[in-house]
């Protein structure tokens, strides 16, 4: 059977099974539906593992990467999935030190992390979803307010003054 005869699926399926260390931990990591061609699963793999790593570092090694001050978590979490992929095994121990110990402390993150455990990979990823998605938010208004810099306008008052008026957004004066 020639492998390009192989639909799609089929052939995403086939390359899996084949996944060992880094590379499959890695796969694991995509959350489901990610990935919906061969041609979208081969770019992603080629662009993860571009360079051939004959190592493993150990795990306690993840506690050294820290979130810098002005650093997003989003870019502190592509840092840590970077050397994360390097560790050859993982215990949940290793896991929990390297990300208490590498999120900002006194952030919203950390500190809800100390009202609430976090049990595993997948729950750490999750509650810093939410943080991210702020951090998205705010940033897309900051870009918006350097764009859009509006002076006040003025109306005509009932006396025939003309008043500043704060800008309200939008309006419909029909």
């Amino acid at each position: 059977m020639k492998l390009r005869e192989i639909n799609s699926r089929a052939r995403c399926q086939c390359f899996t099974i084949t996944l060992k260390g880094p590379a499959y931990k890695w796969f694991k990591r995509l959350r489901p539906g990610t990935i919906r061609s061969w041609q979208q699963f081969s770019d992603k793999f080629l662009q993860q593992h571009h360079v051939v790593r004959d190592y493993t570092i150990s795990g306690t090694i993840l506690a050294s990467i820290k979130q810098g001050e002005g650093e997003s978590l989003k870019s502190y979490i592509h840092r840590l999935n970077m050397e994360a992929a390097k560790v050859g095994s993982l215990t949940m121990g290793e896991l929990k030190i390297a990300i208490s110990a590498g999120v900002r402390p006194h952030s919203k993150l950390w500190d809800n992390m100390l009202k609430r455990e976090v049990t595993g990979l997948d729950d750490f990823y999750e509650m810093a979803q939410k943080y991210i998605r702020v951090e998205d938010g705010l940033e897309n208004l900051k870009a918006g307010k350097n764009e859009s810099h509006v002076k006040p306008s003025t109306h005509e008052g009932s006396n025939g003054t003309k008043k500043k008026r704060a800008y309200e957004g939008p309006r419909d004066d029909h």
